[in-house]
C-alpha cells in the first residue's frame, strides 16, 4: 500500500468514526499535511514511541522534536494544534463562574492545566458563594515543595482577593496524580497558614495525564481542609 493509498484509508476511517483511530493513526493523518505521504507512518510511530502518547507529542518542546528529525514545518503544526487546544480550554474555563463541587473543580482544574508540558499550579480564590474570585497562576519548578510555590504568598494573595475559601491544584503532566510526600507537607503548610487568617482551603486537587485526584476525597487527607 502506498503512502497516498495509507492516507485516503486513513481519512475514509475518520469519517465513519473517528473515535476508531488510534493516537499513532491520529498523528499520522496530521502529519500527512507536513510530511511526505510516504514519511508520515514512521514518524507518527516513533513520536508515540518517544512521547508515550499523543498528548505527550502535543507538548513536546520544539527543540525535542527538532532533535528527532522532525521538520520545521511538523514542529510548528504540532504546536499550533497544542496552542489551538489550550485556547480552547481557556475560552471554556471561563465560561465557569461558580465551583459547587468536586467535579467543577476538577472540570475548571483540568480545563486550564491538561495542555500544559510543565508542572503548574493554580490558586483558586472564592467567596462565600463559591464563586471565583480570582485564579492566580504559578509555574513551579520540580515540585511544589520547592520554594518556587510559598504558602506565605499563596495567604498574601487570599488576603487580597478577601476570599471566603480557596482550592489548590497542580498537574502531574506525564504521568499518574498519585498524592506525594511533598504534596501532604504543602497542603498542610497551607492550611495552616490559612486557618491563621480565617480562609478555608478546600480542596487540593491533582490533574494527571489520564486521570484526575481529589486530596479532599481522599479518607485519609480529608481532615486536611475545611
Amino acid at each position: 500500500m502506498t503512502g497516498r493509498e495509507r492516507e485516503e484509508k486513513l481519512k475514509e476511517k475518520f469519517n465513519n468514526d473517528a473515535s476508531s483511530l488510534s493516537d499513532v493513526e491520529l498523528l499520522e493523518l496530521l502529519l500527512c499535511r507536513s510530511e511526505k505521504t510516504d514519511c508520515a507512518e514512521g514518524t507518527a510511530k516513533k513520536l508515540i514511541s518517544v512521547f508515550g502518547s499523543l498528548n505527550g507529542v502535543l507538548t513536546a518542546p520544539r527543540e525535542a522534536l527538532s532533535g528527532l528529525g522532525v521538520s520545521e514545518n511538523t514542529a510548528i503544526l504540532l504546536s499550533l494544534c497544542r496552542n489551538i487546544e489550550k485556547q480552547v480550554h481557556v475560552d471554556a474555563s471561563k465560561n465557569i463562574k461558580y465551583l459547587h463541587g468536586t467535579e467543577d473543580a476538577i472540570r475548571l482544574c483540568k480545563l486550564i492545566l491538561c495542555t500544559e508540558p510543565l508542572e503548574n499550579m493554580l490558586f483558586i480564590t472564592l467567596d462565600e458563594n463559591n464563586k471565583i474570585i480570582n485564579i492566580h497562576r504559578l509555574t513551579v519548578l520540580g515540585t511544589v515543595s520547592t520554594v518556587t510555590v510559598n504558602p506565605q504568598d499563596l495567604a498574601k494573595a487570599a488576603i487580597f482577593d478577601n476570599a471566603h475559601s480557596v482550592i489548590i491544584s497542580h498537574n502531574h503532566p506525564h504521568g499518574r496524580p498519585e498524592v506525594s510526600k511533598e504534596d501532604v507537607e504543602f497542603t498542610l503548610k497551607t492550611t495552616t497558614m490559612l486557618r491563621e487568617i480565617g480562609v478555608l482551603l478546600a480542596d487540593h486537587i491533582i490533574i494527571g495525564e489520564n486521570s484526575n485526584t481529589s486530596m479532599r476525597s481522599i479518607k485519609k487527607y480529608n481532615g486536611y481542609f475545611d
